[in-house]
């Protein structure tokens, strides 16, 4: 599967923009996240905050 901007750009009858696809929330970057904070939180709460925090952390990356 081509996983860069060509398909699109060519469905949507535009250039491809310079920068590359960005490449965010891939199985490597959630598992290193987890492993930092220690595995997954045994309450809710926290686990609500840390899912929250990495959604927010990967939107900064993508669209920085």
């Amino acid at each position: 599967m081509d996983c860069e901007w060509g398909p699109l750009c060519k469905f949507l009858a535009v250039p491809k923009p310079a920068p590359p696809l960005p490449r965010v929330n891939s199985r490597d970057e959630l598992t290193a996240a987890n492993d930092e904070a220690g595995g997954l939180p045994p309450d809710f709460e926290t686990m609500e905050k840390f899912g929250r925090d990495y959604i927010a952390a990967m939107r900064a990356k993508a669209f920085a």
